[in-house]
This record gives structure tokens, C-alpha cells and sequence, in this order.
């Protein structure tokens, strides 16, 4: 089992090679082909991460720690950096969350995004986040694990404006890009100071040469984390760089959970836990850690209060349970639990086939239209029938799923409105009265979108011909 160890490249290279295959042929290959390559590459990587966690965990190296350098980067005079991976029990948890999370992620989305027009671009562009996020919490140099933080940057705003053509989309996008930008340069200084001070680019040579040659307290410490908690502010959205994280929810509702999901926002946590010796020798920087993470929990979890979106809701929620994380790493080195995971979101239930915000808006229909709609999915006796009597499993019983097979859910969604509700009774523009219109569908639609592939309609014009002529549509 020990020799799994040095197989660790493979991981990050796994979803590497599904990004390639499906950037250069993805649009010709169908699209069961896609999901398996998108979806496989990572499945794959998450059973090889399980393999060599359970290596790393029987057959412990005597330090604690596994280095795999692959080869020199560069050769310079004084300038050498490698390809070189480091695991320890740090990035063994980061790397079984990346994959566990990001396959499932994957696998959702097979069937999410299954009736979009840039299936195989989304996957390439899912495949390339992980393979960065692997590369990042694998790094043993420094070089290579900025290499990984912008490649994560790139991705996540190559996601968030997937939707391009949606101008509040690309807005978004822009927003964390630049935002995360100003984070990132706060950590390139700080890189750059420990290479020009140090004389080194190994992460572990690096602070260990802190550990010995630079005095507690004193002014380059204090510089370096400094710097260094700038670059996790801006990627774990702390304040005061929260503010791209909200507005990140316009891209597809998969996107929201994988950056959200334990995978990106929590780069930053792990930057501090990787570095957390420079920390414990700025006992000011560390004290600000604790500052920022306080407010953050506060007031992002007060600011979730206020707000009526529910997925802006958890954006917050988030932005406060990674505030959690960041204040028990405040507590520097010592026996304690590394990383704690945020509270499960429900993503993957949120926002419909496109990932809008909710609640949505009702569906639009001609007074006729609803009148008929409404007596197809209740009989006489206010029981939930379909349009020619037939029993709770008809489809248009199971309407608001998409579904044949009957849901208590929907049941109780579409239970008969009281006899002084004149839902059919048009207008003179030719609908429904407003107030009824919109409670009817809110009932009867209660997770569907309106528009868009996977909306209201959509469904009903997937439903058998006799039942199209019944509904006219």
C-alpha cells in the first residue's frame, strides 16, 4: 500500500486529462459521452485520493509527512523551483473533500445541466477547477500552489459568467474576479518577501528558516502573515472582501455549491493552517485572524437575516461558518481539529433546471388555460385526478415534479381551493384574476421555474398527446 503514495500526481491529473479531452472534442462527442468523461475523471480521482489516504494512514512516513518531487521547473542561479507535492494530514482531509464533494457535484450535474447548449464547456470547465484545487492543496512550492490559487480564480469566474449572455452574469463574474485580485496581490508580496528573505521556494524549508532565523514578534513575521491573511481574506470572502461571494450565485446552481461546498472559500482556511508557523511568530496578525473572523461571523450571519433570496441566504451562512473556521485556526499550533466542514448546504435542491433565484415567478397563462388546468388535476369531489379521471399516478398529477409516479408532496401542494377562490373566472384582458392566478400556480408549481427548459410549460408539453388536447396546448 505504501507504493500508492507515489501515484499522489495522478489525482490532480485525472480531472487535468478531463479538462483536455473535453475542451478539444467535447462538442463532438453525445452528451452521455460527456457526463461520463466530466464526471468519470473526477469519480476516478476520488477512489485513487481513498486509496492513498488509507496508505498515507497505515504506513505513516516517520516525520508525518510525504514528498513527491516530480522535477525542476526552472533553473536559475538562486532560482529553482520544482514540481513537488506534499502531503500530510492537512492536505489528506483538503484532498478527500475536493473529490468526495467535487464528484458528487459532477454527478448531479449530469442530469442539471443536461438540456443547456454549453454541456460540454461546463464540464471542461469543472474538470480544470478541481484539477487547480488539488494542485493547490498538494503544493510543496510556492510557485506551484499560486499557480493552483489563480487557476482556482480563473475557473471560478469562467463559472459564475457560464451564462454570459445574462448581463448581471458577466457583472458577477467581474466582481469576484477583481475583488479576489486584490487578495491575490496581497499574497503575491507576501511570496515574494519570503523567496527574497529566506532564499528558498519549499513551503516547509521556508518556515522552518522562519521558525529559526527570524526572532517572534519582530517586524517580518508580522509583514509576511500580514500579507499572506490578505490573499485568504479575499478567497474565503472574510471581511472586508465578502462582498463577491453573494453575487456569485448568478451562475448555475452546481457552481454555487462547488464554490461553496468546502472546496474554494475554504482555500484561504487552508492557506492559514499551511502557513500557521508564520502566524504563531506575528502574535498581531494573529490577533487581527481572530478580529476579522468575529466580525465576520457576526455580521455576515445578520446579514443573512435580512435578506429574501434563499440562495443569497446561504452565500451569507456560508461567509459566516467559514468565519468559524478561520477563528479555530486563530488559535495557532497545537493538538486540535484542523478543519471543520460548514453545515451541508442544499444547493443541489435550490434554484431549478437554470438556477434562478427563488421565490419564482408564476407561471403565465390564458384564463382558458387555467380554468382547464384546474379541473384536470381535480375532480369533482376536490380529490387530485388527472384529466380524464385517472388516478394520482397520471402525469399531470405529478406535474410539479416532472414525474409519473405519484409525490405526498405535490398532494398537499395541490390541495382544492376553497369555493370562494373564482380561480377561472377571466379578466377583462383575457386571464385569470392576479391574486388567484398567482396563489393557483404557486400551488400547482411549487418547484418549477416559469421559463427556460426545465419550467412549467416545458413539462406540460412533455406530457402524452391525449393529454395535450385535453389541455390545448
Amino acid at each position: 500500500m505504501a507504493g500508492l503514495l507515489d501515484f499522489l500526481w495522478v489525482a490532480p491529473a485525472l480531472p487535468l486529462a478531463g479538462f483536455l479531452i473535453l475542451a478539444l472534442v467535447g462538442r463532438r462527442l453525445p452528451r452521455w459521452a460527456v457526463g461520463a468523461v466530466g464526471a468519470g475523471s473526477v469519480g476516478l480521482a476520488a477512489v485513487l485520493c481513498a486509496f492513498i489516504a488509507w496508505a498515507f494512514v497505515t504506513s505513516m512516513p516517520p516525520d508525518g509527512a510525504f514528498s513527491l518531487t516530480l522535477w525542476s521547473w526552472i533553473h536559475l542561479e538562486g532560482f529553482n523551483p520544482q514540481i513537488s507535492l506534499y502531503l500530510d494530514r492537512l492536505s489528506v482531509v483538503m484532498m478527500l473533500v475536493i473529490t468526495g464533494v467535487g464528484f458528487m457535484i459532477h454527478l448531479y450535474s449530469t442530469e442539471y445541466m443536461l438540456g443547456d447548449e454549453g454541456y460540454s464547456r461546463f464540464f471542461a470547465y469543472l474538470n480544470l477547477f478541481v484539477a487547480f484545487m488539488l494542485v493547490l492543496v498538494l503544493a510543496g512550492d510556492l510557485l506551484l500552489l499560486f499557480l493552483g490559487w489563480e487557476g482556482v480564480g480563473l475557473c471560478s469566474y469562467l463559472l459564475i459568467g457560464f451564462w454570459y449572455r445574462d448581463p448581471e452574469n458577466g457583472l458577477a463574474a467581474q466582481k469576484s474576479f477583481i475583488v479576489t485580485r486584490i487578495g491575490d496581490a496581497a499574497f503575491l508580496l507576501g511570496l515574494l518577501l519570503l523567496f527574497t528573505v529566506l532564499g528558498s521556494e519549499n513551503i516547509q524549508e521556508i518556515l522552518q528558516r522562519a521558525a529559526t532565523d527570524w526572532p517572534a514578534g519582530s517586524l517580518l513575521p508580522t509583514l509576511a502573515a500580514f500579507l499572506i491573511l490578505g490573499g485568504a481574506v479575499g478567497k474565503s470572502a472574510q471581511l472586508p472582501l465578502q462582498v463577491w461571494l453573494p453575487d456569485a450565485m448568478a451562475g448555475p446552481t452546481p457552481v454555487s455549491a462547488l464554490i461553496h461546498a468546502a472546496t474554494m472559500v475554504t482555500a484561504g482556511v487552508y492557506l492559514i493552517g499551511r502557513t500557521e508557523v508564520l502566524f504563531a511568530m506575528a502574535p498581531l496578525a494573529q490577533t487581527l485572524v481572530g478580529i476579522i473572523a468575529a466580525a465576520t461571523i457576526l455580521i455576515s450571519g445578520f446579514a443573512a437575516l435580512g435578506q429574501r433570496d434563499i440562495k443569497r441566504i446561504l452565500a451569507y451562512s456560508t461567509i459566516s461558518q467559514i468565519g468559524y473556521m478561520v477563528l479555530l485556526l486563530q488559535q495557532g499550533p497545537g493538538p486540535r481539529c484542523r478543519l471543520e466542514l460548514p453545515a451541508p448546504h442544499r444547493h443541489l435542491a435550490l434554484g431549478g433546471r437554470r438556477g434562478r433565484r427563488l421565490p419564482h415567478r408564476p407561471v403565465q397563462l390564458p384564463g382558458r388555460r387555467c380554468s382547464l388546468l384546474r379541473r384536470a388535476a381535480h375532480g369533482a369531489n376536490g380529490q387530485l385526478r388527472g384529466p380524464h379521471g385517472d388516478p394520482p399516478g397520471h402525469p399531470v398529477a405529478s406535474l410539479a415534479r416532472g414525474r409519473r409516479d405519484p409525490d405526498p408532496r405535490i398532494s398537499r401542494a395541490l390541495e382544492p381551493a376553497r369555493p370562494s377562490c373564482r380561480l377561472h373566472a377571466p379578466d377583462p384582458g383575457g386571464g385569470c384574476r392576479r391574486g388567484h392566478r398567482d396563489r393557483h400556480y404557486r400551488r400547482l408549481f411549487p418547484l418549477l421555474p416559469s421559463e427556460g427548459p426545465g419550467g412549467a410549460l416545458a413539462h406540460l408539453r412533455r406530457l402524452p398527446r391525449r393529454s395535450r388536447l385535453r389541455l390545448r396546448l
